[in-house]
């Protein structure tokens, strides 16, 4: 057993068990599985008397709270962190608050299809301008929360041919019943949204990008994303709507530390659920500089990297020959 425990840290936006949907198809089973110590994080459904928690109360009795709660458990002096999308997004925002009290308690952080910095918001830019957040501000007045079936058809609507318009062909004008698949019901288990930390993390990430600009504060100090100096995993999906990979790939520019980088095939939650199989890719990145897409080299691409399928979870093959040219392949 190794003895740094591991802590998931999953978005608060989905339930955790995206992290440990199925046997065979967990990010959690992996580790254990070889020999680490795994505790997850699990946020509590929102209702009307949490409306007034902040972004800042999701850090304290999220993330940390817990990297406390997992030390205490294995008499452990630091963990490391595994977050997924949001759940990153937080761990970073502690490790920056950490990095400026002095406090080393975790000791490494893997990043899942995480933005850090929002100036590439992928699709879910459409819906956080000014104008939509404000008309969301006021539906969440109402309730003190963001309710669960807004949440779900925002996402829904990402992917529209997918979640919606081919459930309206199969089975309502087919009349077949949908099949049994882990992923969708994982997908139908919404969660519901705190007004105040919601309307936060819209205007501090989405709308300003306060944590990348440097601007970020917790209890009136701003945080320094470079001072944070702990090695760091950055993980990407090469068709992810949510986070694209060449903002994922931000986060190993703005956090100080060793930074490597990885970009698997598949999309957002499909590049987590992504188990070894003869159709999975890699990418592996060492050496990290500013731009994660250079000019294609002169060079015979039938001699470059993998060979990069036509299916549509991957990458066409220039963009693939753009990656070999920095990305070492693995399968």
């Amino acid at each position: 057993m190794y003895e740094v425990p591991l802590l998931f840290c999953p978005p608060w936006i989905n339930k955790y068990y995206i992290m440990d949907l199925a046997p065979g198809k967990s990010l959690i089973e992996r580790p254990v599985q070889h020999g680490h110590t795994s505790l997850a994080i699990s946020y509590r459904n929102p209702d009307a008397s949490m409306s007034g928690l902040g972004f800042r109360d999701y850090l304290f009795q999220g993330p940390l709270d817990a990297v406390r709660a997992v030390r205490d458990i294995r008499g452990a002096p630091a963990v490391n962190t595994v977050s997924v999308c949001l759940g990153g997004t937080l761990t970073a925002l502690g490790l920056a608050y950490n990095a400026a009290a002095g406090d080393e308690s975790i000791h490494s952080a893997t990043f899942i299809d995480t933005h850090t910095d929002f100036t590439e918001p992928g699709l879910l830019g459409v819906f956080t301008d000014e104008a939509t957040i404000a008309g969301l501000e006021k539906q969440m007045a109402k309730k003190g929360f963001l309710d669960s079936a807004k949440m779900a058809r925002t996402f829904n609507a990402l992917r529209a041919n997918d979640l919606i318009f081919s459930y309206v062909f199969n089975n309502w004008l087919l009349g077949n019943q949908p099949p049994s698949f882990d992923l969708l019901a994982w997908n139908a288990d919404s969660t519901r949204m705190p007004a105040k930390m919601h309307s936060e993390y819209l205007r501090s990430c989405y709308l300003r990008n306060e944590f990348a600009r440097g601007e970020f504060e917790i209890d009136g100090k701003r945080l320094d994303p470079g001072l944070v100096d702990i090695d760091s995993y950055v993980l990407a999906a090469v068709d992810d709507h949510v986070v694209p990979w060449t903002s994922s790939y931000k986060t190993t520019q703005l956090l100080g530390g060793h930074n490597r980088f990885m970009l698997s095939n598949s999309g957002h939650i499909a590049g987590i659920v992504n188990p070894p199989n003869p159709k999975a890719k890699h990418w592996v990145n060492d050496t990290v500089d500013g731009d994660p897409q250079p000019p294609a080299p002169a060079v015979d691409r039938g001699s470059v990297g993998p060979q990069i399928s036509t299916d549509a979870s991957m990458p066409d093959t220039a963009l693939g020959n753009r990656l070999a040219s920095r990305l070492t392949p693995n399968h």
